[in-house]
């Protein structure tokens, strides 16, 4: 018996079983534990991907700030859900390591309120969907955060959320905004005549053989950084470049299936 991923020799005690075969547990050890939590049973292409993604992501991964178990390299725009870290700012056995580019919805939030000699306590839940490997996760990254309180009348109190856990949520959004801006490097002073298939697959971080639901995603995921309405300045040119280039690559999937 070999592992699927490395052919490596295995025993059935010393290995993790999955739909396609099974894994050895050096290779079981490089893939997201989060996969296993926030998709179906994944494939053997799903487990390729992913261990691909994760140990790329992880050679470049250095912390910068943290919350709880949440940890952001905002020079890499990676982030990643660890225990522990390193003394380089690396996770401790865990490759949960992911591309904000790669996320196609992202939420911290309270969850669950506890009181315990007079303070007030939440657990703080991260949830984000991502969109290759495709996996929708919902974890706590921080139990028992402290909480201001006060008494509106014996049975009623009024809450508000962590002062970090604000502070923190508005470096994450920077983060995301400040990698799209980066973006406006690639669109700036072009028109649809200079773009051709490939740089406006680099744009919309798609890979050669993207699908039309993977198109849609990325679109929506630009769009929550340039539409107007969320925008602080002027994005109507960088809005219209977006549409223009979402349509060639919609008419090169349409070509595709044309030739087949």
């Amino acid at each position: 018996m070999t592992c699927l991923l490395c052919g490596k020799e295995i025993g059935a005690f010393s290995s993790h079983k999955t739909p396609d075969g099974r894994i050895c547990k050096e290779c079981y050890k490089t893939i997201p534990s989060l996969l296993w939590k926030g998709s179906s049973y994944p494939s053997e292409t799903t487990l390729r991907v992913a261990q691909k993604m994760a140990l790329d992501n992880y050679e470049n991964f250095f912390a910068t700030s943290s919350y709880g178990d949440l940890h952001l390299d905002e020079m890499n725009s990676l982030f990643a859900i660890a225990k522990k870290l390193d003394k380089r700012g690396k996770p401790i056995d865990s490759f949960n390591i992911f591309s904000i580019y790669d996320l196609d919805d992202i939420g911290i939030s309270c969850d669950k309120l506890s009181a315990s000699d007079r303070q007030l306590f939440t657990s703080v839940v991260m949830q984000f969907e991502i969109l290759k490997p495709h996996m929708r996760v919902k974890t706590v990254i921080k139990k028992r955060a402290k909480c201001k309180y006060k008494q509106v009348d014996s049975s009623h109190i009024e809450w508000t959320e962590p002062k970090e856990l604000t502070f923190f949520r508005s470096i994450v959004f920077q983060m995301l905004s400040g990698a799209f801006d980066r973006l406006k490097g690639l669109l700036a002073g072009k028109t649809l005549h200079d773009w051709d298939v490939e740089k406006a697959r680099t744009v919309f971080m798609l890979d050669d053989d993207y699908t039309e639901e993977g198109l849609k995603r990325a679109r929506r995921m630009l769009m929550k950084v340039y539409h107007p309405d969320v925008a602080e300045e002027d994005t109507s040119k960088e809005v219209s470049i977006i549409n223009d280039m979402y349509d060639l690559l919609k008419m090169e999937l349409e070509r595709r299936g044309n030739n087949r």
